[in-house]
């Protein structure tokens, strides 16, 4: 229980930095097509808030240990159900 927990409130945290990541990163595939200028503001603006540069260095570090967590505990929770199903079949 105390995993599920922990595992909802990393969610509730890290939610908005990986929609915001993912909306960037999502933005930086098209850089290449011609969908916004090759080298202008808007990419750089985008460049810089996917990396966190836009408010500071540390924060980009904390989005990335907080998605990796997320993802740690999701597999922890799955691999627990996993054995609960398994041993309620025996």
């Amino acid at each position: 229980m105390r995993l599920r927990f922990v595992h909802r409130v990393l969610g509730l945290i890290s939610a908005p930095v990986m929609i915001i990541t993912a909306i960037c990163g999502m933005l930086l595939l098209y850089r290449k097509t011609g969908l916004y200028e090759r080298a202008g503001e808007f990419r750089e603006t985008v460049e810089h808030l996917h990396n966190y540069e836009i408010v500071a260095p540390y924060v980009g570090t904390i989005a990335a240990v907080l998605m990796i967590a997320m993802a740690c505990t999701g597999m922890a929770l799955g691999m627990q159900i996993h054995a609960r199903r398994r041993k309620a079949g025996k």
